[in-house]
This record gives structure tokens, sequence and C-alpha cells, in this order.
């Protein structure tokens, strides 16, 4: 059952030390149906509504944040995707990912350095967007793009955030 997963690996998580290693939930572990690469959006955001609802059912004053890893490039690129079916070929190899983090994403550059397990450059930069590939927001919702260049790597990497 995906909501007993999700809340298992939850509350591992704060218990364990995994809230600063940052450690993650991808779609694909949840349930097998979100496997296929079709079902990596429908999958994160089911998967992200459960884990909000988990942590308010659990009154975790925590923020829960779903990140989609897209394509890298070689030099900036910016947001080149204004729906959701561009939003979906610009998917890299791995699918969507859930992370519980202390506090809002204003910290992104901090949360990605420790997600990317490396140093990134510092002209990495985190946008909000005002638009969005996901439909409609939910009250305190954001979504965030996120862009830099890990050190010794060529290509500029890009993550979109959704987060609450």
């Amino acid at each position: 059952m995906p909501e007993r997963v999700i809340e298992d690996w939850m509350l591992t998580v704060l218990q364990d030390g995994g809230l600063e290693r940052f450690d993650d939930l991808h779609v694909d572990r949840v349930d097998g149906a979100w496997r296929p690469r079709h079902q990596w959006i429908e999958g994160g955001l089911a998967a992200f509504g459960m884990a909000t609802r988990l942590r308010n059912r659990h009154k975790l004053s925590v923020k829960i944040a779903l990140a989609f890893s897209l394509q890298a490039h070689e030099g900036r690129v910016g947001v080149d995707f204004r729906s959701r079916d561009e939003f979906e070929k610009m998917l890299d190899w791995t699918p969507p990912s859930l992370y519980i983090v202390r506090s809002r994403i204003e910290d992104a550059l901090a949360i990605l350095k420790a997600v990317q397990q490396t140093d990134i450059s510092d002209d990495a930069f985190v946008q909000e967007l005002d638009f969005h590939p996901f439909g409609t927001l939910e009250t305190g919702q954001r979504c965030l793009y996120a862009e830099f260049r890990r050190m010794g790597e060529p290509e500029d990497g890009r993550t979109v955030f959704l987060e609450r």
C-alpha cells in the first residue's frame, strides 16, 4: 500500500538522522504502477499528496518536497517548458523523489548541495515559478526551479521542486 510505504519512510527518516542526510524516496519505490516514465508526474503528485496528509496526521513540523530532475544541459537554459507535455519531455532518467526538509525551500541551494552530495557552483540559482506544469497549486504549495553546476561536471543540472 503506497501510503504505508511513505509513512514508514517518513517516520524512519525522522528517527534515524535521515532528515539531516536528505534521505529521499523515489516514487517508483512507493508503487510499482509509478515505475513507467509516463506515470512519474501523476505518481509523484499522488505521493506528494499522501506525504503532506501523513505529515499533518502525525503533526510533524516539517516541509514536504517533491523533486523532479530534468535533463542537464551544457550552459544555462532556464525554464524551457510551458506545459505539462513539455515538462514531461524534459524529465531525465530518474523518477521524482520525496524529501522531508526542516524549513521552506528558501534554502534550496543548501538543500541542492546536500541532495547532490557534492559541491555546486556559486552561480547556482533558484526561482519561484509563476506557472507550473501540475495544474492548480493548493494553498501553501510552491513550485521552484533550480539550475546548478556540480563541481567538475560539464553540464548544468536542473530540478523542479514542489513544496508544502
